[in-house]
């Protein structure tokens, strides 16, 4: 065989071996991608888990406890009077049912829960307040002293229940 052919058969060998390592390259990127995309569906259905444990943990203390069952039940009318401590309780229920919405806000903002699940915890904390009017001016004060919360959409019917009461 003269130099030629083998170099022309060195040069096939090499672009055949080009073109595997291309496709071997290839191949890589994609499994990355899928990889990193299920990694992405495994961190939103974590995100919206930790939500609903949240949730669960909060429904829990209340059901699991005489006094704040007692509270809340004093809350289901609006115009009931307080006590000093009962004040105190029913603003950070408040804060607490607002923290576990600002954090499905935030949640939805950066992409972690989609639209139907922030919706999903718009409308329980919309129920909470059907439930417990007497919780309304709490709310309503955690807005004004938390001027942040104001943007959050979630908030939007404590600021529609605020004005239809005045």
């Amino acid at each position: 065989m003269e130099i030629e052919t083998l170099a022309a058969w060195g040069e096939l060998i090499g672009g055949v071996a080009g073109v595997f390592a291309a496709l071997g390259v290839i191949a890589t990127l994609f499994y990355f991608a899928r990889q990193i995309s299920q990694s992405v569906q495994v961190a939103k259905a974590s995100q919206n888990q930790i939500l609903m444990a949240s949730w669960r943990q909060f429904n829990t203390g209340i059901s699991t406890n005489p006094e704040l069952a007692g509270l809340l039940a004093t809350l289901e009318q609006p115009s009931r009077d307080l006590s000093s401590a009962e004040s105190v309780q029913a603003r950070h229920l408040s804060y607490q049912f607002m923290n576990l919405c600002s954090s499905a806000h935030i949640a939805h903002a950066h992409g972690q829960i989609n639209a139907e699940e922030l919706q999903s915890h718009k409308d329980g904390f919309e129920a909470i307040l059907d439930y417990y009017p007497g919780l309304l001016p709490f709310a309503v004060d955690v807005l004004e002293h938390v001027p942040n919360l104001r943007e959050f959409d979630v908030f939007a019917s404590v600021k529609r229940y605020a004005q239809a009461s005045v």
